[in-house]
């Protein structure tokens, strides 16, 4: 090389990202699926970047994803700088390519291709030149406006006056001067400003200390965006805004070019000098040799087109058609390919001979009028009009009439199906569809060969949310990367008893995975045994975890592997995850604890909030003391995430369906000391679709040494998600069963309290006959207080002051209340 050290410099942002795209996707470099997924996502923020910091920031970043799963970044997709930042501020008008504008016709492709005849050729593109101009015009001339929720009445008002880019345009710059930016500005001259950004901040556009000029006649700016695009820039809003204008984007001033206005005023079209088009026929298409694929195309058609015709017949005809076509087959097997005899009632056979391969694809000649009306249609050739107008305004008509648009194939296949009939009577009909274009006297056919469906493209929306989302992963997962937070942090800070206080801000920050489509199957492997060639993730690498539901899949996979391999514990078991990497068991393990651990934070995170907004003065109990506890959202967020126990009292919070384990404890704190009050465990006696669970012996052994003063409370679960009780008052001798919505439930829980009466001893027994009992408290408005009111009932019933009836609002404070009981424990 005579310049070893010389560097490219691409202009071209499209084709840096082919570049790139093509080198990530390439199997030299061996990249995983989740790799090239965030490389390339990594790739259009790094292009598409306009400051130099966040161009460092992601290029650093990339080669931390090229180094993940070796331990090094050996594998560098280029050995020279890409530096593409400073082309965000070259005009381009939303243009990315130099060729951008002819990227449009890729459209073309859907209507031109390399197998069609010239005429049909130029048909095509002039129907295609005609819809796109339609399509302008249409586009020009609609009377609609931008409208973006984040949009200010400054930029709603400016949003009516220019197009869309140009909004997007002119709102960075505008969000930038009214929030972050951090100028100082004097009056140099009489109506010259010059305006320095005072601050180095990573939000500062690269443009720290860097000093401009502003004329306050026409507001120009000497910065290079308004240079460059016409526009104002962030300079004139934040002068505007420290003066104090009516107005912080100066409209008025805008330019013509980017005002809708302009481009719905009346221009002459320019007139073409010289003379018109010549005229002239087309000639025949020569003969070619087919290439395999094209000849498969040819047959292939045909042959579906038989197929799918033989679908639709009953059985007998479906057998005749079959037998016929197995003959059809055998013949062509043996090389008989110019003769094909059907025989027609066994009276008389209809023999068609012509040449196969042609480019025309016509039938041959075992007929002469057939071959007459065929010939009479290909000689045909088209003579183009003496100017464009001609050819442009029959592009209408081109797209009206798509019915015309068949191809010889088809044409000969529908002419071979009636040979039959036509031959019998001689009448063979020559009417061939053609399309008249231009008023013409000349008739031409459309050709085209058979495409292949394929893959159904994706809209363009489509790809655009899909690459946003994407970016925007990308974009969070190296702000992870820079604060060192990956499965490592989470393993220390897990390792001791953390708490809400000193743990929610670095485990809230984590995200889970994202697959699309889903992942397939993982491999279990041994660690032990696994190659060199795939290493173990490290922990330090990974900042993400998997969801729950894939947790749940992996450890039924280590399941299985264990049961088929028996020996090796769960430790010495790898997971290899197609697509991400190989992940170690105890990482797996780790990422569920995550879950677990995020699902408690958020729990206290919502009863703050829900602390927070209980109206302690406007609700006042008398019977029951329901006081504000200062000290009770710091004794949250310093309670340990990790035990069970604790957690389980952010049930209380809010609107959740009370647990066994919650209404044990509230009633062994209410109840424990009391030794005239029996509770029965809940976790003991339970109703489960119309069934009845009950454990004999810890009901004998709660009701040992029971007195006439006795009082024993059964508080049920039904299906786990509605609460019911049975309430024996020994010194009444009445028994009573409680259901605060009085469903279907109470007919089980009366016949489970028979069942507890008859555990009792008899000289303590009470009556048999059940009592509903009614504690005065209302029926409840939703479903996840009934354990509540059944507390409520518990306590009234231990001679509690009368309460009364009670909405949402004391209901919360009784939540409340029951909360701080427990917290205090």
């Amino acid at each position: 090389m005579a310049f070893p050290d010389a560097m490219i410099f691409f202009v071209c942002q499209f084709h840096d990202l082919k570049y790139l795209r093509e080198q990530i996707a390439s199997s030299h470099y061996g990249f995983t699926t989740w790799q090239k997924n965030q490389l390339h996502a990594a790739v259009n923020v790094l292009v598409y970047d306009r400051t130099e910091r966040k161009f460092l920031k992601f290029r650093e970043y990339m080669r931390h994803i090229m180094s993940v799963g070796t331990g090094k970044s050996s594998r560098q997709l280029t050995s020279r700088e890409l530096r593409c930042h400073p082309g965000q501020n070259v005009v381009t008008l939303g243009n990315n390519t130099n060729n951008r504008l002819e990227a449009s016709w890729k459209q073309l492709k859907d209507m031109v291709n390399a197998f069609m005849a010239v005429d049909e050729c130029i048909a095509g593109i002039l129907c295609y030149q005609h819809q796109q101009e339609k399509s302008f015009k249409n586009c020009v001339y609609n009377l609609s406006v931008v409208y973006d929720p984040k949009y200010d009445r400054e930029m709603r008002h400016h949003a009516k006056l220019v197009s869309e880019h140009a909004c997007e345009l002119v709102y960075d710059d505008y969000y930038f001067a009214i929030t972050k930016a951090k100028y100082k500005f004097h009056e140099a001259v009489p109506g010259v400003f010059l305006i320095q950004h005072e601050s180095d901040d990573e939000d500062a556009l690269d443009e720290s200390h860097s000093e401009y000029s502003l004329t306050k006649s026409d507001w120009s700016c000497s910065c290079l965006f308004m240079t460059s695009r016409l526009l104002p820039c962030r300079h004139v809003f934040f002068i505007q805004k420290a003066l104090r204008c009516e107005n912080i984007i100066p409209t008025h001033l805008l330019n013509s070019r980017w005002l809708r206005i302009s481009l719905r005023s009346d221009a002459e079209v320019p007139q073409f000098t010289g003379e018109p088009f010549g005229v002239s026929r087309v000639l025949k298409e020569s003969t070619t040799c087919w290439d395999s694929s094209r000849k498969f195309r040819e047959a292939n058609y045909l042959t579906s087109s038989i197929s799918e015709h033989l679908s639709g017949l009953g059985m007998r005809e479906y057998r005749v058609a079959m037998a016929t076509l197995r003959e059809v087959d055998a013949r062509f097997r043996h090389g008989e390919y110019d003769i094909i005899t059907r025989t027609d009632s066994g009276s008389r056979e209809l023999t068609i001979s012509g040449e196969l391969g042609t480019a025309s694809g016509g039938l041959g000649s075992g007929s002469t009028e057939l071959d007459s009306c065929l010939s009479d249609v290909r000689s045909d050739g088209i003579e183009v009009g003496t100017g464009i107008s001609e050819m442009g305004a029959s592009c209408d008509e081109l797209v009206s009439n798509n019915a015309a648009l068949v191809t010889e194939q088809h044409f000969t296949d529908e002419v071979g199906s009636r040979v039959e009939e036509q031959a019998s009577s001689g009448n063979f009909n020559t009417q061939v569809p053609t399309l008249s274009v231009g008023g013409l006297e000349s008739e031409f056919e459309i050709l085209s060969p058979p495409r292949s469906k394929g893959r159904p493209k994706q809209k363009s929306r489509a790809v655009k949310a899909k690459r946003k989302k994407a970016v925007a992963m990308v974009q969070e997962d190296m702000a992870m990367h820079e604060r060192q937070r990956n499965l490592a942090t989470i393993r220390e800070i897990l390792k001791g008893a953390p708490t809400y206080e000193s743990s929610h801000e670095c485990i809230l920050q984590f995200k889970a995975y994202h697959f699309d489509p889903k992942p397939k199957p993982p491999i279990a492997h041994r660690t032990a045994l696994l190659p060199p060639t795939k290493p173990v993730m490290m922990p330090k690498e990974i900042v993400r975890v998997f969801p729950m539901d894939l947790l749940n899949k992996y450890r039924a996979k280590v399941t299985a592997y264990q049961r088929k391999n028996p020996g090796p514990p769960e430790t010495d078991i790898a997971l290899e995850i197609l697509g991400v990497g190989i992940f170690e068991n105890s990482m797996l393990a780790l990422m569920r604890q995550w879950h677990a651990t995020t699902k408690t934070l958020k729990r206290i995170q919502r009863a703050l909030t829900w602390i927070q907004q209980l109206d302690f003065y406007r609700h006042t109990i008398a019977s029951f003391n329901v006081e504000k506890d200062p000290d009770l959202p710091n004794k949250l967020k310093n309670i340990s995430i990790l035990s069970v126990e604790k957690t389980e009292v952010l049930e209380l919070a809010a609107k959740e369906c009370l647990s066994d384990s919650v209404m044990q404890m509230v009633l062994r704190k209410q109840f424990g000391a009391d030794p005239n009050v029996k509770v029965v465990d809940p976790a003991y006696l339970g109703i489960y679709n119309g069934e009845i669970t009950t454990e004999t012996s810890h009901f004998s052994r709660v009701l040992t040494g029971v007195t006439k003063d006795t009082k024993a409370l059964f508080p049920i679960n039904c299906n786990n998600n509605h609460w019911c009780a049975v309430l024996l008052d020994f010194q009444d001798g009445k028994s009573y069963i409680y259901d605060s919505m009085a469903s279907s439930y109470l007919n089980t829980v009366r016949a489970a309290a028979q069942k507890l009466i008859m555990m009792i001893p008899g000289k303590h027994r009470p009556s048999r006959r059940m009592t509903i009992y009614d504690p005065g408290l209302g029926v409840p408005s939703d479903s996840y207080n009934c354990g509540v009111y059944v507390l409520l009932a518990f306590e009234l019933l231990c001679g509690a002051g009368p309460l009364g009836h009670v909405n949402k609002n004391i209901l919360q404070l009784l939540r409340y209340r029951y909360m701080r009981m427990l917290i205090e424990v």
